[in-house]
């Protein structure tokens, strides 16, 4: 599911250890209905306080909510998808040549 959202709040981090110096690490964004949801950020600079952003958001609530489209299907689903195809094709095509009887010996 995806929408629009306004970003509401920053979430600043500092961690010396891990090489994180006072930075915009997560934001909160309010939905239409007034639900605020915290999006992963995934390496993305943080929006602007009060800015528009679309997020994608999984309604089960199984998937953590993401900024941006809806990501498309994996790549490795697609390829393999292509291979059934072929090797159906494939077979069938080996299976329909050896039950053939050729024609000349039936006449």
């Amino acid at each position: 599911m995806t929408g629009t959202a306004t970003v509401s709040r920053w979430i600043r981090s500092s961690d010396p250890f891990a090489g994180v110096d006072d930075r915009v690490t997560a934001v909160d964004v309010t939905l239409p209905g007034g639900t605020t949801t915290r999006p992963e950020l995934g390496g993305k600079r943080a929006p602007r306080l009060g800015g528009e952003v679309e997020v994608t958001r999984d309604p089960r609530g199984i998937q953590p909510s993401r900024l941006g489209p809806r990501p498309g299907e994996p790549d490795g689903l697609r390829t393999a998808a292509r291979v059934v195809l072929v090797l159906l094709v494939g077979a069938s095509l080996v299976g329909s040549f050896l039950s053939a009887e050729p024609v000349s010996e039936r006449f």
